[in-house]
């Protein structure tokens, strides 16, 4: 294309777009749409001449080691002559952001750029400028129907305590927290910024919001910054920290071999160490503490190393993002790639020294010097520039620890429970580390893992929570929603039964906090998922009727008293007894029992050993004292 009709377009772009505030490179939004303020990050729309080397994605979207050619602003930077070449693939169109814009409004932009594919330059970009203007256009005007409110910063400051326990009474849904409580300290705060997250990875985006929070905490879970555990009365230091435990050498002799191996805490810890290590590399690299030389060394070895773990797991890696370049073997002095669409097998010899070359001049997006098999070499530095904004970023770390109070604390802890304090982490002024016993390894908690624990309050069968535990753990109490029951409607043949869960669960749990404490009440999650009459009689035959046995110790008048005397608990005498069962007609068992128990006594049973008896007005007498059971009225 002429370079007058590529300035041409230039000045069609700039002209459309007088009316629309953008910004520049490093200068606050708040100059242009207000409220934006901190530092640089913007929103902005841009467009980019992309070098026949800087390859995209299928989706069009471009990385910022592109050769940008120019973004809309007032200062924009109009090529001069002689720079726009045929060297110049494709032209791209979309919307920008810097890699700390924190506004509502980048949830509400699509971040896929438009791309104009270019195999004849000289005839397709310039037949394609109408197209190209109306698209720009298009872009505008969903800029400008965001509200200028969503251009202010979020607040991103929120502090979030490294150790925090969530307690409560069974089924409040502490461990269902969990994942979203996770994911806030991973930096996704609701839901928009977890769909924006999937969409940016490639994945399905489940119409369900919970399973929306579920499917990015697997993705987390998978790449190592989320563990989860339960915490039992077997539970040791050995499983937890580290210990020696046996192995059998089954390929040679069988025999049995004894080694120390990392537990869970351990190697979370481990993860986040590595991740915090090399965020300080980069950054001694940025202040020179360090030499651009080192830096390089020990990305090529961290790079090298996952390639080869990669290939190791029979795992196929792929150099370009239509998989048609994949890499069967991997090492320091050369590598094997396949270029699967031209039948090509291809040697990499001397990719490091090539590395170190041209990797610097690649980042700062200068022209990358002439090399045999540049196509390739390009793929390979891009995939390193992938590896280093993935591994070399700042990354948060999450060890759930579930039913925390069940394991004993002293025994699984040991001595870290003293380096788990905010205070005593890596790089604080009173950080402590120790020497573990088994591996005599030095051993201390790095700042960027975070600590989540959840409590049973109604659980008996422990003792109280260690003291020192207490001491280092802030504690959020999660208690029955009745309110959350309010739009759950109980069906029998297809009809609603009327049954008002929330005024039900609401009844119940009163009467147990004066009858015992707030700490057994019953939680919302045992109601959150019945649907019909059938599922509440179960539910109450085999989860809520057994839960009171155990809180009140089968003290039936009590339990009969939360229920409000519904008709599910029966209480008989011995007189009672004789009179009812014909099997007993013929004996006395208050003249039998009389010197050994109260007459008076009462024993209580369930009434319907299947529960299907138990009709709407048994449920509704819970909550209601003028509901009644119109089968029990008539018997």
């Amino acid at each position: 294309m002429p370079f007058a009709v590529r300035t041409f377009l230039v000045r069609i772009l700039l002209i459309k777009v007088k009316r629309v505030f953008f910004t520049n490179w490093n200068v606050p939004l708040e100059e242009r749409k207000g409220g934006y303020s901190e530092g640089t990050g913007g929103v902005w729309i841009c467009f980019k001449f992309l070098w026949e080397n800087g390859l995209t994605w299928k989706d069009g979207r471009t990385e910022s080691f592109d050769r940008l050619r120019g973004f809309v602003g007032d200062n924009f930077p109009c090529p001069k002559k002689g720079e726009i070449t045929s060297t110049h693939s494709n032209f791209s169109l979309g919307f920008g952001k810097s890699e700390n814009a924190k506004c509502a409004a980048t949830l509400k932009m699509g971040w896929n750029a438009k791309t104009y594919p270019d195999p004849d330059l000289e005839n397709s970009l310039e037949g394609s400028l109408e197209q190209i203007t109306r698209d720009f256009l298009n872009f505008v005007n969903r800029f400008n129907t965001i509200p200028q409110g969503d251009f202010k910063k979020m607040d991103v400051s929120k502090k979030y305590p490294l150790n925090q326990i969530l307690y409560g009474p069974p089924g409040t849904g502490k461990t269902y927290r969990t994942i979203n409580k996770t994911l806030e300290i991973l930096g996704f705060a609701n839901d928009q910024e977890i769909t924006a997250k999937l969409q940016e990875l490639k994945k399905p985006i489940p119409k369900d919001e919970r399973t929306r929070a579920k499917v990015l905490f697997d993705y987390y879970k998978q790449e190592g910054q989320i563990s989860f555990i339960t915490f039992h009365q077997s539970y040791g230091y050995e499983e937890f920290v580290e210990g020696i435990k046996p192995s059998m050498d089954s390929k040679k002799t069988g025999e049995v071999t004894y080694s120390v191996q990392e537990g869970v805490f351990k190697q979370v810890c481990n993860r986040a160490w590595k991740n915090y290590g090399r965020v300080q590399m980069q950054n001694k690299q940025g202040t020179r503490e360090i030499s651009w030389e080192d830096y390089l060394d020990h990305l090529i070895c961290d790079f090298n190393t996952f390639m080869q773990r990669m290939i190791d797991k029979k795992q196929e890696f792929f150099f370009d993002s239509d998989n048609k370049v994949v890499v069967r073997s991997f090492g320091l002095e050369a590598s094997l790639l396949v270029d699967l669409e031209n039948n090509l097998s291809l040697a990499l010899d001397e990719w490091v020294k090539m590395v170190k070359g041209n990797y610097s001049d690649f980042k700062n997006g200068a022209n990358l010097k002439e090399a045999e098999h540049a196509k390739y070499y390009f793929m390979l530095y891009r995939k390193i520039w992938e590896f280093e904004q993935s591994w070399y970023c700042p990354k948060t770390y999450v060890l759930i620890i579930d039913e925390i109070n069940r394991g004993n604390i002293s025994k699984i802890f040991g001595e870290l429970i003293t380096l788990i304090e905010p205070d005593k982490r890596a790089g604080n002024s009173e950080a402590l580390g120790v020497v573990l016993p088994y591996s005599q390894e030095f051993f201390n908690v790095p700042k960027n893992l975070y600590i989540i624990g959840t409590m049973n309050t109604a659980d008996r069968s422990i003792a109280l929570l260690d003291t020192a535990l207490r001491r280092r753990f802030t504690f959020e109490e999660v208690m029955p929603e009745p309110e959350s029951l309010k739009d759950r409607h109980i069906k029998d043949k297809d009809e609603d039964t009327g049954i008002d869960l929330s005024r039900l669960l609401k009844a119940m749990n009163k009467r147990i906090e004066f009858l015992l404490d707030r700490e057994h009440t019953i939680g919302h999650a045992y109601f959150s998922e019945l649907e019909t009459l059938k599922d509440l009689q179960d539910c109450f035959k085999n989860k809520i009727i057994p839960l009171l046995q155990e809180y009140f110790y089968d003290d039936y008048a009590k339990i009969k008293a939360v229920l409000n005397d519904n008709g599910m608990l029966v209480s008989e005498t011995m007189q009672d007894a004789s009179e009812e069962d014909e099997d007993l007609r013929d004996t006395s068992l208050k003249n039998s029992l009389k010197n050994l128990v109260d007459p008076n006594k009462k024993i209580y049973r369930i009434t319907n050993d299947k529960c299907d008896e138990w009709e709407v007005n048994c449920f509704k007498k819970i909550y209601n004292d003028k509901a009644w059971d119109k089968n029990r009225k008539e018997k």
